[in-house]
């Protein structure tokens, strides 16, 4: 049968710390199994300017209801596999926590966002976006009236060759 996506997301709150997270899945028609793991630690986003985990999206459209991936008035729909035809736009959604307000109480950014072919060297990580190798490279400015802001990008891939890439995003 062919493959199908089903995506889904559990919530639960835990104190501050560094965790270990693994979900395992078992298929009871076809009695297999499959396993994913990860390493997560908390932030306190009370006081710095941060920028949430990057959600790479199947897509990012207006909500028509409510739904687990619902952004406020967007809806977000994961793509969990992260893997995206050549050609078809990269959609990624973040969210920016505790941007300075000016006398006029609106706050002022800029997002700036590279990709870069993925590689094995033990460069530093932010020396690779710096360098020659960029594929993608965009900035825009913006401006609000909270100190959070919903940010959702499209990367065009048009010009990507196939292979795997780093996403780097400065605001």
């Amino acid at each position: 049968s062919p493959a199908r996506l089903i995506p889904s997301q559990i919530y639960f709150t835990l104190p501050r710390s560094y965790y270990h997270v693994g979900v395992s899945v078992n298929d009871v028609d076809s009695l297999g199994t499959s396993a994913y793991r990860t390493n997560v630690s908390t932030r306190n986003f009370e006081h710095d300017l941060a920028v949430s985990d990057i959600l790479f999206a199947q897509r990012i459209a207006p909500a028509k209801g409510t739904s687990p991936f619902t952004r406020g008035p967007i809806e977000v729909i994961p793509h969990p596999i992260r893997r995206y035809a050549v050609g078809s736009p990269v959609s990624a959604y973040f969210e920016v926590y505790n941007l300075g307000l000016d006398e006029d109480k609106r706050s002022n950014y800029e997002v700036q966002y590279r990709v870069v072919p993925h590689t094995g060297d033990k460069q530093r990580f932010i020396d690779r976006f710096n360098g020659s190798q960029v594929a993608v490279s965009s900035s825009f400015k913006g401006s609000g009236y909270k100190t959070t802001e919903p940010m959702h990008i499209a990367i065009k891939s048009e010009n990507l060759k196939p292979g795997f890439y780093d996403f780097m995003v400065t605001i």
